[in-house]
């Protein structure tokens, strides 16, 4: 038997600026987590594994907490999806989003800087119910907020 201890740290690192000196930028952590020590008993035929499903659940347990405490600060972007704007080359050439649970959106205002095949976007949209499309791609929508990722 060997016993080892196992220590996930995660830090968020944003460029932050001294209130004092605008011109004074650094990398700081900005969104530290308290290391979470663990103490497992392994043999030596398992020890691997253990090792790695210990390692990804407090990763995961760690991902999530950063979420949960990124949407309490910014609670306008809970409702976002996620999602790649997509070009499609047919009915004379649009762009549409792919959300990540593949649902497909056509939307009537998509900005121009946002008309790139392979763009990753958070973005909310608001159904326009009983409007008629000729792409009959998918649902038609109008963005009501969206940002690159």
């Amino acid at each position: 038997m060997f016993q080892y201890i196992v220590q996930v740290k995660t830090e968020l690192y944003q460029l932050a600026e001294l209130v004092r000196s605008n011109r004074l930028r650094i990398m700081a952590p900005t969104w530290p987590v308290d290391t979470r020590i663990r103490e497992a008993e392994m043999t030596e035929v398992i020890e691997l594994q253990k090792i790695r499903r210990i390692v990804e659940s407090e990763i995961e347990r760690q991902i999530e907490v950063f979420s949960n405490d990124y949407l309490i600060a910014n609670p306008e972007l809970k409702d976002m999806m996620r999602g790649t704007i997509r070009y499609m080359d047919f009915e004379g050439g649009f762009y549409g989003i792919v959300a990540d649970g593949g649902k497909r959106y056509d939307p009537i205002n998509l900005p121009a800087g946002y008309r790139k095949d392979g763009l990753r976007v958070r973005f909310k949209v608001k159904e326009k119910k009983g409007m008629v499309g000729i792409h009959m791609w998918g649902k038609i929508v109008e963005i009501v907020r969206i940002e690159k990722e």
